[in-house]
């Protein structure tokens, strides 16, 4: 599906011809893997953005391209960007295919990726279209906790357009509801304690088992080395918890908390 933009180029432009713009479509971010909380990723693990559009014109979409710009305005890094589409069946709308773009994808300063695809005799983008059709995936390194990260629209080479192209029907902008950043921090939030990562972040009896399964059965390994260090041994703050600062007096501690009125775990750093 995904194959070098310069063939792409070159068909879009014969769909890009001058027109009035029309009702807008959107393409917004859905969610986010690798969202703490509000406004914060976590470094360390894959953080994956996925994009949705909705084709709210008249007409159908029978060609795109769009670009998006990942980048830091106080000077972070990260992996480079990589992209990918959704699952959704692409033979059967854009039968001239899908393009992927990565540009400058060195992990610092902007990076900037392209997506466009275009129809030849499917029917492409039905108007009321509304999926999660692409995603960007990054990660950033515990280094860099507290540094602001932001994903945002862009025009993008060689195409050089932000526009969706409706043939003889015209062509139309579609919206964007950007620019979205983030704080990166620890996995860890609040307090240690959500040793089985679960998404409401509390800490209850499965935490405890998930705990003693890691430690004395091979457990599966904690998400989240500073969640399972209950204690906060090891990592001075601004530190990387990690394997070696998990003990039996985490584990005691986290069953002094639940069952005895003991303190209530560290504060994560």
């Amino acid at each position: 599906m995904k194959r070098p933009a310069s063939l792409f180029t070159s068909i879009l432009l014969v769909f890009l011809i001058a027109s009035p713009l029309m009702a807008q479509g959107v393409i917004s971010l859905d969610h986010v893997d690798g969202e703490s909380v509000p406004g914060q990723i976590v470094a360390g693990p894959t953080i994956t953005f996925y994009l949705r559009l909705q084709n709210g014109t008249v007409y159908d979409l029978l060609g795109s391209t769009n670009g998006f710009r990942f980048y830091s305005p106080d000077g972070g890094i990260w992996s480079p960007l990589v992209g990918d589409t959704a699952n959704i069946g692409w033979g059967e709308i854009y039968d001239g295919g899908v393009y992927i773009s990565p540009l400058s994808v060195t992990g610092s300063g902007s990076d900037t990726i392209g997506f466009g695809g275009f129809a030849m005799v499917k029917p492409g983008i039905q108007t009321g279209f509304d999926q999660i059709v692409l995603t960007i995936s990054t990660s950033i390194d515990p280094s860099q906790n507290g540094k602001t990260f932001c994903l945002d629209s862009s025009y993008y080479a060689p195409a050089g357009y932000w526009l969706w192209s409706h043939s003889s029907n015209g062509t139309s902008l579609p919206g964007w509801d950007g620019p979205h950043c983030y704080v990166a921090t620890g996995c860890c939030v609040g307090i240690r304690g959500n040793v089985n990562n679960d998404a409401a972040d509390e800490i209850d009896i499965s935490d405890m088992v998930y705990l003693v399964d890691y430690m004395f059965t091979s457990g599966t390994a904690p998400e989240c080395w500073g969640e399972a260090n209950i204690d906060g041994s090891g990592p001075v703050s601004g530190g990387t918890d990690s394997a070696d600062d998990i003990d039996i007096s985490d584990l005691v501690f986290l069953v002094d908390y639940m069952f005895t009125s003991g303190p209530p775990p560290v504060d994560c750093f």
